[in-house]
């Protein structure tokens, strides 16, 4: 099970990482007419994406370490 998860929040932080760079590139290019208001929450979006997906990996991570010492 914690294997899956970590899988699950390796790929949201992908994902995060994609869309903050997709925006960040929209906001850097002049020429992109990117609305700079839905760019920021965008960012923001990708953001909290990025920080939930730790947080699977991070309990994920506790699971694991404690199925281990219950075991042991």
């Amino acid at each position: 099970m914690s294997i899956s998860a970590i899988s699950s929040g390796l790929s949201g932080l992908q994902r995060a990482s994609q869309r903050f760079e997709a925006s960040a590139e929209r906001i850097a290019n002049p020429n992109s007419g990117a609305d700079l208001a839905t760019e920021a929450v965008n960012v923001l979006s990708a953001k909290l994406d990025f920080e939930a997906a730790t947080k699977v990996i991070k309990v994920a991570n506790d699971m694991a370490r404690n199925t281990i010492d219950i075991l042991a």
